[in-house]
């Protein structure tokens, strides 16, 4: 599992976070790209964050480039049924 998959399925597995995935999934939930990129981004950086804290992964597990990954996959996230 890469870097950028950990964080994605991390956000799958957390209520609060999987909302907030579920709202990004849908593009026409935001007023324009810019603000859709920033939601994802902030999602993957809050989803790091707590992951750190909660012990789920270590800081040297992850660097700029993998939760900015993640926050691409994020925005590529289809719901499957």
């Amino acid at each position: 599992m890469t870097g950028e998959d950990h964080i994605v399925t991390w956000i799958e597995s957390s209520g609060p976070h999987y909302a907030r995935l579920l709202r990004l999934s849908v593009p026409g939930n935001f007023i324009n790209d810019a603000h859709r990129a920033q939601e994802a981004s902030s999602l993957a950086i809050m989803a790091y964050r707590e992951m750190v804290r909660g012990g789920d992964a270590y800081a040297s597990d992850h660097d700029a480039s993998t939760i900015l990954g993640a926050a691409l996959a994020l925005t590529k996230w289809e719901l499957v049924e």
